[in-house]
């Protein structure tokens, strides 16, 4: 059915109209996965979890994304998990876990961040307080986690790498991206 819909919006448009008709797939698909009727909350999740994903500086792997989602102060992981898996078709590293989630084309970043383009969907005003959160979740991350996931380390008795190899293995995806990425979202806030 849906590929019904695609084939019938490729027959309409011009060659030259390469944008309008890869706007209408998107939004084709986000309104079949996201009907207001059938989940009121949904389409502002999805705005919420698609901001994240556009305002972070490096994209994440879904788990690591989720779990940045809730430490830096998003939403619950649940949320993450209940939008993305409907947008497969348009985000790589949904289906394999190993790949960073991120737009399969770069026109779908901009579709979210246009609102003549994207209408409902437009992510751009959420982007200034995505980057705010972000600022505030990673300065959060590392007041806390800092303390709690470094290990007392006895360099004395231990090798320079297995030190090393010890401190990466105690740091979470949030803790690191935290690390690298405060300093940028504070830039945009």
């Amino acid at each position: 059915q849906r590929f019904d819909r695609i084939v019938s919006l490729t027959l309409k448009k011009k060659p030259d109209d390469r944008l309008g008709l890869l706007d209408s797939l998107y939004r084709d698909v986000l309104e079949q996965a996201y009907d207001p009727r059938e989940n009121p909350n949904g389409h502002e999740v999805l705005k919420d979890v698609m901001a994240m994903i556009l305002a972070l500086m490096e994209p994440l792997p879904l788990n690591p994304l989720g779990h940045l989602y809730s430490t830096l102060g998003f939403g619950e992981i649940s949320e993450v998990n209940s939008v993305l898996p409907d947008l497969a078709s348009l985000l790589d590293g949904i289906v394999d876990p190993e790949r960073p989630v991120q737009p399969s084309h770069s026109s779908f970043r901009d579709f979210f961040l246009n609102p003549e383009r994207s209408g409902p969907f437009c992510v751009r005003a959420l982007l200034p307080g995505a980057h705010e959160q972000a600022a505030r979740g990673s300065l959060k991350v590392l007041s806390s986690e800092l303390r709690q996931r470094t290990p007392e380390l006895d360099l004395a008795h231990r090798d320079y790498w297995g030190s090393v190899f010890q401190i990466q293995e105690t740091i979470t995806p949030a803790l690191k991206y935290a690390c690298v990425h405060w300093t940028q979202h504070m830039g945009r806030v």
